[in-house]
This record gives C-alpha cells, structure tokens and sequence, in this order.
C-alpha cells in the first residue's frame, strides 16, 4: 500500500484530497465530579451470518482519566508499536443495516448514509441518540435524545456499527 496510490485511487472515485478539517465539535473534560458512572460498556459485533465473539469489545470507564480502557476478545487490547493498552476518550457505538457475508472472503455491506440510533459514551456517562449523514461526502452528525448535536471531549473517538441496539450494553 502506498499513499500515492490510495489518492490516485480516491481521486478516480471522486474524493476530495484536501480534507473536511475536524469532523466533530470537541469540548474539554468535565471536572471529576461532574463525570458519570457507566463504568461497563460492551459491543458485540455478532451477526445472524457472523457470530463469533472473539472481537467484541468491552470499555471500563477510568474516572480519573477521563478515559475508557478497551477490551477485545476479553483480553486488554494492546498498540502494537508501544504495548500500551488502548484508550479513548469517547465511543460511539451506530445501529445500522448490515448485510453479508457477500463473498468468500467475508465482506459485510454497511450502511453508513441516512440515520439511525447511536450510543455515545462519554465522560462516564451513556447518551442514547441518534446519527445522520447525507451522503458519503459529508460527515456524521450525532445528536442527544433531544436532538442536540453532541460535542465530543477532546481525545480519540472510536466508532462502531452494530446491527441492533441489543448489541451495546452497559452499566
């Protein structure tokens, strides 16, 4: 893989190289008493076709970071470059429509344009909202149960899609 070749290829589909700038609106941590306590949030990323739970992945909230420290497969899910467990400081976890295997390789088709439900966890607490996107061009925009657009705390963001809201859970 060269980066050469990944822009010649998005230019041939149509993809700007410039960059959209950041996708979020981001927010500084929130003092430690007003941070929440849903400690435990767990994906699984099983299928009706694919269901397999070696890759789900589990979150323990670390009140004093801030942070979230990921889980895979029950073991502490580690960087490869620096041994360091993996964490975040926001999760997102989409309900959408997804199909497959397509082939025999395993492909899954993903919809990521329209809405749908989403999870988003954040400074130890669990807000259930909802995603939307117009069209493969344009970013994600996640709002809150009363439809306001959710900042995100500043630091890394991992985003899942699962196939029903059964598949997040947490405490």
């Amino acid at each position: 893989m060269s980066i050469s070749s990944l822009k010649q290829k998005a230019l041939q589909l149509g993809y700007p190289l410039e960059g959209g700038g950041i996708p979020f609106p981001y927010k500084s941590d929130p003092p430690v008493e007003a941070r929440g306590g849903v400690t435990n949030i767990q994906i699984s990323f099983a299928t009706h076709a694919y269901a397999p739970g070696g890759f789900d992945a589990k979150y323990i909230y670390d009140r004093s970071s801030n942070s979230y420290l990921r889980y895979m497969g029950g073991y502490p899910h580690t960087d490869y470059n620096t041994g360091q467990q993996i964490t975040v400081k926001n999760i997102v976890a989409m309900v959408s429509d997804i199909e497959g295997p397509l082939d025999q390789w395993g492909h899954m088709a993903v919809r990521t344009i329209g809405s749908g439900t989403a999870f988003i966890f954040q400074d130890g607490m669990a807000i259930q909202g909802s995603w939307e996107r117009g069209d493969v061009f344009s970013p994600f925009i996640y709002r809150d149960g009363n439809g306001r657009q959710i900042s995100f705390t500043g630091g890394s963001t991992w985003i899942a899609i699962v196939q029903g809201a059964d598949k997040v859970t947490f405490q």
